[in-house]
């Protein structure tokens, strides 16, 4: 007479347990060990840090200015909407932030920038994490690749108008950068 074993595998409250049948004559029957808990297995907890869900700042506009330098050239910047920007004006020698600025998208924004070379960088997203995660793991970083010259010719000031959509023959390149360039 053969012998047949079947093997059923039972999970209960994350613990797996291992039935063994043994063949009897009129049918199968728990063997003795019937109930044999394997061994415990470690779980296995995502704790990657989350920023912290925070509102968006009031309003749209000027965030931080990090210079005591006269704000007279203008700047105006156009979004679609759809995504809010996070953007700002650096240094283009030094890289150091001069002007950040909120944008909620399909909004026009216009100010006054000091005298000056800067480059344009942005963040675009659609729910706001603060200043330090911006609009968290999907944020889009872009910098412009030309700097911006902002000037006083004796008589008038010289500032832009930037239209942050993309337009066939627009004559902005930008490129992605990482969070850490921005």
């Amino acid at each position: 007479m053969k012998l047949f074993y079947w093997l059923s595998l039972v999970l209960l409250s994350g613990s797996t347990f291992a039935t063994v049948f043994e063949p009897q004559a009129n049918g199968y029957r728990p063997a003795p060990s019937a109930l044999v808990p394997e061994k415990p297995r470690p779980m296995v907890v995502d704790t990657t840090p989350r920023p912290a869900l925070r509102p968006v700042p009031i309003g749209h506009g000027i965030v931080a200015i990090h210079t005591s330098a006269q704000r007279v050239a203008p700047l105006e910047i156009v979004t679609r909407s759809g995504s809010n920007y996070f953007a700002k004006l650096v240094d283009a020698k030094t890289n150091r932030p001069v002007m950040e600025f909120y944008i909620t998208g399909g909004r026009r924004f216009e100010t006054e920038v000091p005298i000056g070379t800067f480059r344009l960088k942005y963040a675009a997203g659609k729910t706001w994490f603060g200043p330090d995660a911006r609009f968290g793991p999907d944020t889009r970083y872009s910098e412009a690749d030309e700097d911006f010259r902002f000037t006083f010719d004796g008589y008038s000031y010289s500032g832009y108008t930037v239209t942050l959509i993309m337009q066939q023959n627009g004559n902005l390149d930008t490129r992605r950068i990482g969070a850490e360039q921005f």
